[in-house]
């Protein structure tokens, strides 16, 4: 039988150092029958010149130029040119093993699936990090399915996810992502992959997890958000209320569809929006909990959230009783290892990711600090 066609989008705006390394991944694909689809948005560097250089060695790509107007607009118009029955995604700044799509389209046909994802790679330049789905590999249908969605997003603790958000790295049939990716605002130009890719989850019939790292997630200094202005806190907004809006259209039937919504919007806001979400009203320190102005304190984690965390604590709430600690004392911060750890009334862990934050209560414990004095981030 003839391969079914899969369709391949990608979004082009200023990556002539990268889009090369990328169509020629997605060129040497052992499964061949594909479109390619370059979307140019507005791009004004020499990657259109390389995709048409490209073009005349494979005439599966195709390049679409359009005006600017942001990657949920380039996806959108990517659905709306792709031929295949099936779409997938890859950022132009990133690649992909040559197996990947032979391997998820077997699966995909195999089991009549709606979506086949995959893990991820990591890669930092240096070094890579293989990063799995946390749901098992398998098939997930009936009652299995319902369950994967019943816990896509936990709500007893915070932050994890069944399943990552990410459009990259999964393929979809077309006629399950395109009314969630048609629906939202362009200006969802952060979770802008939550706002579609959850929703396809929760309207699937039937999700294959192959247990297997095919993209390589290239993370490049240039390719961080910029400052969060007025603006940016608008965008923040939209997404904030397509995520509840989406979640509670194509979620029905799944358990705590709106808490789910609350942890994803909580998530995302604290990723680019800590200081509108922390604040101390009586004694509470939301979102961590009951923490009193005259508490000795620390913050645990040394990352950019830890960073502004302590910020806001020391500087906005003038709290006199604030250490910085981590357990490699990177940043400025203090070595766990060189401080009385038992002195503090409480510990504040930094950690957006259940699963790290899980490891460093761990670690506190170990050293001999109660429970009740280390406070994750709640729901």
């Amino acid at each position: 039988m003839k391969e079914p066609l899969l369709s391949v989008i990608v979004p082009v705006y200023k990556v002539e150092a990268y889009i090369e390394r990328c169509l020629d991944s997605i060129i040497g694909q052992t499964y061949r029958n594909l479109e390619i689809i370059c979307i140019s948005d507005g791009n004004t560097d020499s990657s259109n010149r390389i995709i048409k250089e490209k073009y005349l060695c494979d005439n599966r790509i195709r390049l679409i130029e359009k005006d600017n107007a942001g990657l949920v607009s380039v996806r959108k118009r990517g659905v709306i040119e792709a031929k295949g029955a099936y779409i997938t995604h890859v950022d132009s700044d990133d690649w992909i093993e040559a197996s990947m799509y032979s391997e998820l389209m077997e699966l995909m046909c195999r089991y009549d699936a709606d979506i086949v994802t995959s893990g991820e790679i990591r890669d930092y330049g240096s070094y890579a990090v293989e990063t799995y789905e946390q749901a098992a590999a398998g098939i997930y249908e009936g009652d299995d399915l319902s369950e994967l969605k019943n816990n896509l997003i936990r709500t007893d603790v915070f932050y994890k996810s069944t399943l990552s958000v990410h459009q990259w790295n999964k393929i979809y049939k077309k006629e399950l992502i395109a009314n969630p990716q048609s629906e939202i605002s362009n200006d969802c130009n952060y979770g802008e992959d939550a706002v579609v890719v959850y929703p396809a989850i929760y309207s699937a019939n039937k999700i294959v997890v192959s247990g297997k790292n095919y993209y390589h997630y290239c993370l490049r200094g240039d390719s961080m958000g910029g400052v969060f202005d007025d603006r940016s806190k608008q965008q923040l907004e939209i997404v904030k209320d397509t995520i509840r809006a989406q979640f509670g259209k194509y979620g029905r039937g799944v358990r705590d569809i709106s808490k789910q919504a609350d942890a994803l919007v909580l998530y995302l806001s604290l990723l680019r929006d800590v200081d509108g979400v922390v604040r101390y009203e009586g004694n509470n320190l939301i979102p961590f909990g009951y923490v009193c102005k005259d508490e000795k304190i620390a913050i645990y984690g040394a990352g950019k959230f830890g960073k502004q965390l302590k910020n806001i604590i020391m500087d906005q709430y003038q709290w006199k009783y604030v250490d910085w600690i981590d357990s490699e004392g990177a940043n400025g911060a203090q070595k766990v290892d060189e401080v009385n750890i038992c002195q503090y009334d409480k510990i504040l862990v930094a950690a957006l990711l259940y699963d790290i934050s899980r490891q460093i209560v761990c670690k506190l414990e170990g050293l001999g600090v109660d429970s009740d004095r280390i406070l994750n981030i709640r729901c």
